[in-house]
């Protein structure tokens, strides 16, 4: 790498680092398995703060996106040193001040619900 592109990359990295940087919406294989969570870390890696974690896509029904939600719920909990579940601006700050990457959950479609507002 070069001293201009280096000196780029650190610009960057510093930016990052002095501001809330949010990926809202990251794909992991929906699977109840684990070995690809540790991709997570990569996210966290890059500098993110906090990251928008899918959970479901439109053919998969409640039952399996609550099952989703259930399982990466339990292994972010599992894996507290490193990751935070987050639902609010303060939660998300205190993820970054902790040194952790703070993560919610969205869905793709609107089939996670089965016409069952009560699911929102």
């Amino acid at each position: 790498m070069n001293t201009a592109t280096h000196k780029y990359h650190e610009n960057v990295q510093s930016i990052i680092a002095d501001c809330i940087a949010w990926d809202n919406h990251a794909c992991m294989p929906l699977r109840l398995e684990d070995d690809f969570l540790p991709q997570l870390m990569r996210v966290k890696d890059s500098g993110f703060s906090v990251v928008a974690l899918n959970i479901g896509f439109g053919e998969m029904n409640a039952e399996q996106h609550l099952k989703q939600i259930a399982y990466f719920r339990h292994w972010i909990k599992a894996h507290s040193d490193q990751y935070m579940l987050v639902g609010s601006a303060a939660d998300i700050e205190a993820a970054k001040l902790q040194g952790k990457l703070g993560v919610f959950f969205d869905i793709e479609g609107a089939n996670g619900i089965d016409d069952t507002i009560e699911l929102i």
